[in-house]
């Protein structure tokens, strides 16, 4: 996220400042050039940038820790059947496989092994049942996806 907003602030600096609208840049929608020197305004729009990559990143992180924080505390007020955690594995790898693909599994460790020390059940096993599910949903996906470019 943070990299894109600099690559935007870098575009922004050469098609308004050193193209400039008249000349076939863009036009100057922050009006950053209309008080500013140049080299003022480069600084100003990274300076935007980094504050707006920093409030993007506090407000994700305040939301993860808060579902996090609501699962926890949903799993800690009683033991966890181990059928239920293979159920619980099974669907985060089905819910992962909807924003990650195929190439870019991620496991949440620290899911698991709070599941695996609350069940009694072996970290491995649910790993093995997280991939799994993360699996099944690829294949159902593409499927899905095949047949709607094949007919």
């Amino acid at each position: 996220m943070h990299s894109t907003l600099y690559i935007y602030e870098f575009v922004y600096y050469i098609e308004v400042v050193l193209i400039g609208e008249a000349n076939g840049g863009w036009k100057d929608i922050y009006r950053v050039q209309e008080h500013l020197p140049p080299i003022v305004a480069m600084i100003s729009l990274a300076l935007l940038a980094l504050g707006t990559s920093y409030l993007i990143a506090v407000i994700s992180n305040y939301l993860t820790k808060k579902r996090e924080s609501k699962m926890f505390n949903y799993w800690s007020k009683k033991d966890i059947d181990p059928v239920e955690a293979k159920i619980e594995a099974y669907g985060l790898g089905n819910a992962m496989s909807m924003i990650k693909d195929e190439n870019n599994v991620m496991i949440p460790i620290d899911i698991l092994d709070y599941l695996s020390k609350k069940s009694n059940i072996d970290m491995d096993e649910l790993i093995k049942i997280y991939v799994t599910g993360f699996t099944c949903c690829q294949k159902e996906m593409n499927k899905v996806l095949k047949k709607d470019f094949i007919n």
